[in-house]
C-alpha cells in the first residue's frame, strides 16, 4: 500500500496543489482527471520520486515498486524488441543460465556435487516461482499491443516514436511492479491495441494510475476516480462516466450551499460596516469580522471558462461525387500497403477510417488529398470539391521561429485577413499571447492554433488524421460537435471510439490487407464484428500456421472470392438472358415463326451453361470454406 500524507506542490508563488492525502490500496484502478495545468504529470513525478514536492511525504513498504509509462521517453535503438522486453526477466534468464552451467558441472565426475545440488535446487525453485513462462508472456503481450512475428526481433532504432512507446508500455506490463503509472498510454495505439490493453488492465494484479483524455478507455479500466481540481483532490467511486453524473450532483448542490454561505457573509459584513463605527458595537464588530475572517470558503466547479470556440464559414457546395477511387493500390518497393481498394464518398457524407497501424489509413488518406501519387488504379475528387487536409503532425509543420499571429498570417486566405485577432481570440490566444513564439507553445496550444489556421480557409472536403491529439475532453467534445455540424464532407482517421462514436455514417476498416467497408459508425462496427479486434488476430496468429503457408492461403482466398465474385456476374447475366428468351417464346406470334427455332436452342443451351455455372460457383465455395 502506497501513502500520501499532506502533499503540496508550489511553483513560486503559484499553488498546484496542497494538503492532498490519499491511499493506494492492492488492486487499485484509478484513473486521474483534471484540467490540463492542474498537476496530473507533476503529482505523478512526485510519487515516482522524479521530483521533490515542496512539503508532505509519500510513506511504502521497503520492497514496493513502481513504474512510470511517461510520454516522453529515451529508447536504446542497438537492441530488438525481445531484447528490451527480456530484460525485465534478467535475473529469471540469469538463473537459467546458471542451472545450465551446474547441470554440465555435475555432469563432471569431478565436481563436488553436494553444494552444486544445493544450489540447482534453490536455482530450481526461483525459476518455477514465475506464474508465467516470460517468452510466451513477452510475445502475448508484444501481439497484443500490434508487434508481428517479423517485428520481435528488430532493432528498436528501426521503429517509430509511436512504436518505441508500446515497447515501454510492453515492460512496464511485464515488469509487474506493485503500481504501475500510466501517463496518456493509449496516445500511440490503435483502436485494436487499446481493446486489447483494455482487456489486460481488467485482469491486471497489480494497481495503476491512468491519466487520459478517452472517455471510453477510462469507462472500461478504472473503478475509482480522482478529480484534481483548484489544488483539492475529490475521490469518486466507479468509472468516468458514474463520476460524471456524481460531480454535476455534488456540484449542485456545492454551488447552492456557496451561494447560501456567500449570502450569509454578505448580511454579516453589512452589520460590521454598520457597527464598526459605533464606540459601543466595536467590540462586536470585531468579533463578527474574526468569524467572517475564519469561515472557509465553499468552493464548487464553476465551469470552463477556457473553451475555444470553433465556426465554420462559407462552405461551397460541391457536385455530389466528392471522391471516387477505384482499385487503388499502393506499394513502397517490394511492400505492398494495399492494393484493388474501392470507395466512394458522397457529398456531405461523414467517414471514417479505422484499423490497426501500418495497414495504409493514413496513405490512403493521403492519396485521396493528393499529398503522395498513388501506385496502381484511379482516385479521382468530383467537381467543385476544396480540400483541406489536416495532417497526423500538422502542429509539427508550425514554424517554431515565428509568433502566433504570424503563423495564421502565413496560413490564412486573403478575404480572413481583417479578422485574423478575433479568430485567434476565439482559439484563446488574445491580447499578448498572439505575439508568443510557436516555440514556447504547449502540445494543446499549438493544436489550436492549426485548428485556426484550418478556419481560415475555405473548403467544402475536410480530411483529418488524428485531429485529437494533444486535445483534453472538452476540446474533443467541442471539435466533435463542430464536426457534425460541418457542412461539407468529412473523412477522418481516429483511434478514439467515443469520438467517432455517432460521428460517421460510413466507416472504412483497414485490416490484413484489405479495406472492409460498413454503414455506420465504429459502435456499429463493433457490434457488427462481435468480437474484440486483437483477440480475433491474436487466434488467427496463434492458429498453428506457418507465417509463409498463412500467406498463401490469404492470397488463395482473394483469387476464389474473386473467382466466386465472377461466376455470381456470369450467372445473373444467364438468368437474366434466360428470363428475356423465355418473355420472348411465350409470345404466340413468335410460336408460329421462323425465330421459335433458334430461340429455343439458345433457351437450351443457356441453361445447360446455367447449370455448369452453378456447379462451378458450389465447388468454388466449398473450396472457400476450406482456406
Amino acid at each position: 500500500m502506497l501513502q500520501v500524507q499532506n502533499l503540496s506542490h508550489f511553483f513560486g508563488a503559484r499553488k498546484l496543489f496542497e494538503n492532498l492525502s490519499f491511499q493506494i490500496f492492492n488492486k487499485a484502478k484509478i484513473g486521474l482527471v483534471g484540467r490540463n495545468g492542474t498537476g496530473k504529470t507533476t503529482l505523478f513525478k512526485i510519487i515516482n520520486n522524479d521530483m521533490s514536492p515542496t512539503s508532505g511525504e509519500i510513506l511504502t513498504p521497503g520492497n514496493y515498486q513502481i513504474g512510470y509509462l511517461k510520454q516522453f521517453l529515451e529508447s536504446d535503438n542497438s537492441i530488438t524488441v525481445r531484447q528490451a522486453t527480456e530484460k525485465v526477466y534478467e535475473a529469471y534468464y540469469k538463473s537459467k543460465l546458471k542451472l545450465l552451467e551446474i547441470e554440465k558441472s555435475l555432469a563432471d565426475a569431478n565436481a563436488d556435487s553436494s553444494e552444486l545440488l544445493n544450489e540447482y535446487d534453490d536455482l530450481t525453485v526461483k525459476i518455477s516461482s514465475y506464474i508465467v513462462q516470460p517468452e510466451k508472456e513477452i510475445e502475448l503481450v508484444l501481439k497484443g499491443l500490434g508487434f508481428k512475428d517479423e517485428d520481435l526481433d528488430r532493432k528498436i532504432g528501426e521503429f517509430s516514436g509511436g512504436w518505441k512507446m508500446r515497447v515501454e508500455l510492453a515492460k512496464l506490463l511485464l515488469a509487474r511492479h506493485e503500481l504501475i503509472l500510466l501517463d496518456e498510454p493509449t496516445n500511440h495505439l490503435d483502436i485494436e491495441s487499446i481493446i486489447w490493453f483494455e482487456n489486460y488492465l481488467q485482469k491486471y494484479t497489480g494497481s495503476y494510475i491512468l491519466i487520459s483524455h478517452d472517455k471510453r478507455f477510462l469507462d472500461n479500466t478504472v473503478t475509482e476516480i480522482y478529480d484534481l481540481y483548484k489544488g483539492k483532490l475529490e475521490i469518486y467511486q466507479g468509472n468516468y462516466s458514474k463520476f460524471i453524473i456524481e460531480k454535476e450532483e455534488r456540484n449542485t448542490i456545492l454551488k447552492s450551499s456557496a451561494e447560501n454561505q456567500k449570502k450569509k457573509l454578505e448580511e454579516r459584513q453589512k452589520l460590521v460596516d454598520r457597527f464598526r463605527a459605533k464606540a459601543s458595537k466595536a467590540k462586536m464588530a470585531q468579533s463578527i469580522q474574526k468569524q467572517i475572517n475564519k469561515e472557509e470558503i465553499i468552493q464548487y466547479d464553476d465551469g470552463d471558462s477556457s473553451a475555444f470556440n470553433l465556426k465554420w464559414g462559407d462552405v461551397p457546395r460541391a457536385g455530389r461525387e466528392i471522391v471516387s477511387a477505384r482499385n487503388v493500390s499502393k506499394s513502397y518497393g517490394d511492400h505492398l500497403v494495399f492494393e484493388n481498394v474501392n470507395l466512394g464518398i458522397e457529398r456531405e457524407e461523414k467517414i471514417a477510417f479505422i484499423g490497426q497501424n501500418g495497414m495504409g489509413k493514413t496513405t490512403l488518406l493521403k492519396i485521396i488529398a493528393e499529398q503522395i501519387p498513388k501506385s496502381d488504379g484511379s482516385c479521382e475528387l468530383g467537381s467543385n470539391v476544396s480540400t483541406y487536409y489536416f495532417a497526423q503532425d500538422q502542429t509539427d509543420h508550425l514554424d517554431p521561429s515565428i509568433t502566433v499571429l504570424e503563423t495564421i498570417e502565413q496560413n490564412s486566405e486573403e478575404k480572413y485577413r481583417t479578422k485574423l485577432r478575433s479568430i485567434l481570440g476565439a482559439f484563446l490566444f488574445s491580447g499578448e499571447d498572439a505575439d508568443k513564439k510557436v516555440s514556447v507553445l504547449s502540445g494543446g496550444e499549438k493544436s489550436r492554433l492549426a485548428m485556426a489556421c484550418m478556419m481560415c480557409n475555405t473548403f467544402n472536403f475536410l480530411i483529418m488524421d488524428e485531429p485529437t491529439n494533444h486535445l483534453d475532453m472538452l476540446s474533443k467534445n467541442i471539435l466533435k460537435s463542430a464536426l457534425l455540424d460541418f457542412k461539407g464532407t468529412l473523412l477522418i482517421v481516429s483511434h478514439d471510439r467515443e469520438f467517432l462514436s455517432q460521428l460517421s455514417t460510413k466507416t472504412y476498416e483497414f485490416r490484413l490487407g484489405e479495406v472492409k467497408e460498413y454503414l455506420g459508425d465504429i459502435d456499429y462496427v463493433l457490434a457488427k464484428r462481435g468480437m474484440d479486434f486483437r483477440e480475433l488476430q491474436l487466434s488467427e496468429s496463434n492458429s498453428g500456421e506457418k507465417p509463409e503457408k498463412k500467406n498463401q492461403n490469404y492470397h488463395l482466398r482473394k483469387k476464389v472470392t474473386r473467382q466466386i465474385s465472377n461466376i455470381e456476374k456470369k450467372i445473373a447475366a444467364l438468368e437474366a438472358n434466360i428470363s428475356e428468351v423465355h418473355t420472348k417464346l411465350s409470345d404466340p406470334d413468335i410460336y408460329n415463326s421462323e425465330e421459335y427455332v433458334p430461340l429455343s436452342k439458345q433457351l437450351k443451351e443457356k441453361e445447360q451453361e446455367l447449370e455448369k455455372k452453378m456447379e462451378e460457383w458450389e465447388q468454388a465455395s466449398s473450396k472457400l470454406d476450406t482456406l
